[in-house]
């Protein structure tokens, strides 16, 4: 997948085969955790403030920790482009 990839929409998803819609899913999933990781992290802006916001170590490591959860669930189960 490509992380630039557009937000996906009915028209994003217009005669994709279910294999193509779940793997931008799962992009979108893993994506979004990572950015809340990095956001309370600090490191990033909070998307919807424009804010960069004190670190909230407690967040951060539940969005961390999800990633890592995904990550050993899906071994061995993704793509080449996953």
């Amino acid at each position: 997948m490509n992380p630039s990839q557009p937000p996906l929409d009915e028209n994003s998803l217009a005669g994709a085969t279910t294999d193509q819609i779940h793997s931008a899913l799962f992009f979108q999933l893993v994506s979004g955790h990572s950015q809340m990781a990095v956001m309370f992290l600090g490191r990033a802006p909070n998307q919807q403030t424009g804010e960069t916001e004190a670190p909230n170590l407690e967040a951060a490591k539940l969005f961390i920790d999800q990633l890592e959860m995904i990550e050993a669930k899906t071994r061995g189960n993704l793509s080449a482009e996953e």
